[in-house]
């Protein structure tokens, strides 16, 4: 198989893009680079919203202060030697899925914009035509 690409810049796949992280890269038929960037842009959404819990309402999704889960954190796993595994939200957490959900979200807008469509053929039907314009000449 062969990859053609087309010259032209794709608007159709920036706007895609900015809909939603990596279903531009769908468009131009790059299926890994857009299950990469979707999910890169998804952990960073987890991020911000694990470290917002507990979430009642929209806003808190915005709050940087202290988190409400108390000094401890929340308990996920207590060990029969009775110790305990916590989770303990930090802002800055938070900070870092906001920057990282950004910069894949950008990245993918301008990778549609500059991405080219990828089309494939086969090597021997580029042959098979050379060869029959050479038997008819």
């Amino acid at each position: 198989m062969v990859e053609i690409s087309t010259g032209k810049h794709s608007p159709i796949a920036m706007s895609l893009s900015f809909v939603c992280p990596g279903l531009g890269q769908l468009y131009l038929r790059k299926i890994k680079k857009s299950i990469v960037i979707f999910l890169v842009a998804a952990m960073g959404i987890a991020l911000i919203y694990i470290n917002s819990l507990p979430v009642s309402n929209f806003t808190d999704l915005f709050h940087w202060g202290v988190s409400q889960g108390g000094p401890n954190g929340y308990l996920i796993w207590k060990f029969k030697s009775g110790s305990q595994l916590m989770f303990r939200p930090h802002w800055y957490f938070k900070l870092s899925g906001l920057v990282q959900f950004v910069i894949i979200w950008l990245y993918g807008i301008i990778d549609g914009w500059m991405g080219r469509r990828i089309y494939k053929r086969r090597k021997d039907e580029g042959q098979e035509g050379e060869m029959a314009r050479g038997q008819g000449g």
